[in-house]
């Protein structure tokens, strides 16, 4: 794919006042670069993404195991799992998520898989933790749920997986 049509893939190229490109479109352009370069290509590009992602894709397959979650999907680069459990999840490049979810909660959790393959191996403590946090709060009733997907990290999965959602 080139780059001209992953970044209008129903995404919009955004300058700043300066005229630099915008975070989302250098997100783009690193996931491009990485699919259409000599790392990017077939089981060379696995391999590394799963080294990168190792223990966020231990993890998965740890709660894939125990969650009786089945493989339902691809969705772009991850693989979609589906469980009779109530929870959404991604971790590396498992999507785990709750049988009757909409396609909104795979795009956001698709998000998160993109997190996952910029920050790696910090991933779990980056955006894992606050994010496991922020949801059992709000499960708590500590945090408002009508704010959760504006706070972050789950604002920055929605900007990644492209879900746009309405106040």
């Amino acid at each position: 794919m080139s780059l001209a049509a992953t970044l209008n893939r129903g995404r919009q190229v955004v300058l700043s006042a300066a005229g630099v490109p915008s975070a989302r479109t250098v997100e783009l352009y690193l996931l491009w670069y990485i699919d259409n370069t000599i790392v990017g290509r077939g089981l060379i590009k696995s391999m590394l993404r799963y080294i990168w992602e190792l223990p966020q894709n231990l993890l998965g397959l740890v709660v894939i195991l125990f969650s009786h979650a089945a493989y339902d999907q691809n969705y772009e680069s991850s693989k979609v799992y589906h469980t009779s459990k109530m929870f959404g999840v991604s971790l590396g490049m498992y999507i785990i998520v709750y049988a009757l979810v909409d396609e909104e909660t795979i795009w956001h959790e698709y998000g998160h898989s993109i997190q996952s393959l910029f920050l790696g191996p910090l991933y779990l403590v980056i955006i894992g933790i606050p994010s496991f946090t922020m949801n059992l709060l709000t499960r708590m009733k500590v945090l408002r749920a009508e704010r959760y997907y504006k706070r972050w990290p789950e604002n920055w999965a929605d900007e990644l997986g492209g879900v746009k959602r309405v106040n």
